[in-house]
């Protein structure tokens, strides 16, 4: 059995994706099912954590389709970002052309796809710091250059 300390050093060191994706002008978010010890019940964006010999493009692909059911071959990086507790994660965006069939995993309670004048609603309702991420990302002033051009 590990250790706590060691348990703890390995979850500060894991390597975290998560995507934007953008459909019609609306941005995707899962709240994660109650029973899920972080976030329980908050809304995320799709993603998780790298596996042994992943890179962050095949991770974020991957989590995508475990966690929704869509597939993608190709997203974009949008930025790396540090949290106040030092974990860090690589976000990417994609627009998709399409309307998916979305299939959350059991991980997640439901979904929803938000446009710009619905996020400040669901603010209290994000998990951790993404209200921060999601402000820089879309409430910048920019939003329709991002939501058009994917960036």
């Amino acid at each position: 059995m590990k250790s706590l300390i060691a348990y703890l050093n390995e979850s500060q060191n894991k390597e975290y994706v998560d995507i934007f994706v953008v459909y019609n002008d609306k941005i995707l978010f899962l709240r994660r099912a109650n029973y899920i010890r972080q976030f329980g019940g908050k809304w995320c964006l799709p993603g998780g954590t790298l596996e042994r010999g992943e890179d962050q493009k095949e991770a974020i692909i991957r989590e995508l389709k475990e966690e929704t059911n869509i597939s993608v071959k190709d997203v974009q990086l949008w930025r790396h970002w540090t949290y106040s507790n030092n974990s860090k994660t690589s976000i990417y965006t994609v627009i998709l052309d399409n309307e998916p069939e979305i299939k959350i995993s059991r991980e997640h309670a439901q979904y929803k796809w938000l446009s710009v004048d619905e996020l400040e609603k669901y603010k209290e309702k994000m998990a951790g710091e993404l209200w921060s991420v999601v402000q820089e990302k879309f409430l910048s002033g920019k939003i329709h250059n991002d939501l058009n051009r994917g960036v």
